[in-house]
């Protein structure tokens, strides 16, 4: 396969396992988001219309919805990143450079390779183990949701 200058070779069909990664990463986030949005926006209201003369519990209500609709905005553009790569039924595959790579420190931790003409992307423990820093490979991925399915060293 020719080295591409954007990284892009082409597509591939998702496999099963990663058509349901990604549906699961559509359907979870809403299953858990969509109650805490009505609960804790039902109990913003409650105060709000109980107490909302004072006006510190303005500015708790309204810090309150203002990280509501942060949280409501993370987890729809989580959830529809999640639904394009599931929708559209392909990966990406691209030949890039792995210029770094790296772990965040929270738990459950997550693990990172930077790639030259792709940018950020996350993959699973064991792809992140195999791949080494300044090598090229042949990496599968999700566009949307930046997700590194499989990384195949380069000869």
């Amino acid at each position: 396969m020719a080295k591409q200058s954007h990284g892009h070779a082409g597509t591939i069909p998702l496999t099963p396992e990663q058509k349901m990664w990604l549906r699961a990463n559509t359907v979870l986030p809403t299953i858990f988001a969509a109650p805490m949005v009505v609960i804790v926006g039902g109990a913003l209201y409650l105060v709000g219309s109980r107490f909302g003369s004072h006006i510190a519990v303005k500015v708790f209500v309204a810090l309150g919805v203002l990280l509501l609709l942060a949280v409501t905005a993370a987890v729809v553009l989580h959830v529809a990143n999640n639904l394009r790569d599931a929708i559209s039924g392909t990966a990406r595959v691209a030949e890039a450079l792995v210029v770094s790579k790296r772990e965040s420190g929270r738990s459950p931790r997550s693990f990172y390779l930077e790639c030259e003409a792709l940018g950020t992307l996350i993959v699973m423990h064991e792809v992140y183990q195999a791949v080494g820093v300044g090598l090229a490979y042949r990496l599968v991925y999700s566009p949307h949701t930046k997700r590194c399915w499989t990384a195949e060293a380069i000869a």
